[in-house]
């Protein structure tokens, strides 16, 4: 055999070799990684509903926006309430529109009590959903000259 034939028959075998070596050898990586639960109900576009209501003049007014929600979990609920009740003779009402999947329990009456507004959310990401608010006075209500009721949501497991 030539020296020729000898090198190539032994590159050729190292090759071989060489390929056979990496054919019987595995590498693993383990990844590690995690997903934290995410709840969010927020992003109410728009300025704060102002209600004002001349002498005499009694009954609702509505006032409309949109929001926006979203979660990885299932099973979720949208609840709401006030930081303090509303005077007497007045109320506050809201109706949000649900994302999909999920289910509206329609308008609701606010207080310092968290009242239930949509159920069933699950995994969900959606904005520019409509939200309306609607404001009562009766002549019980009396005079008011100015006040504020600040509306907490929050998004718990339903």
């Amino acid at each position: 055999m030539t020296l020729l034939k000898m090198m190539k028959s032994g590159v050729f075998y190292l090759i071989l070799l060489g390929s056979s070596l990496f054919a019987d050898c595995e590498m693993q990586h383990v990844v590690i990684f995690s997903v934290d639960p995410t709840n969010h109900f927020g992003e109410i576009m728009g300025a704060s509903p102002v209600f004002s209501f001349q002498r005499g003049n009694f009954g609702s007014v509505n006032w409309s926006n949109t929001y926006s929600i979203s979660t990885n979990e299932v099973n979720k609920k949208v609840v709401a309430f006030l930081d303090a009740d509303m005077p007497r003779g007045t109320s506050l009402q809201v109706n949000l529109t649900p994302p999909d999947g999920a289910r509206t329990l329609g308008t609701q009456t606010l207080s310092s009590t968290p009242v239930d507004l949509v159920i069933e959310v699950s995994k969900v990401g959606a904005s520019g959903l409509p939200m309306v608010y609607t404001f009562t006075v009766e002549a019980e209500a009396g005079v008011i000259s100015s006040a504020t009721r600040v509306v907490m949501y929050t998004l718990v497991d339903g």
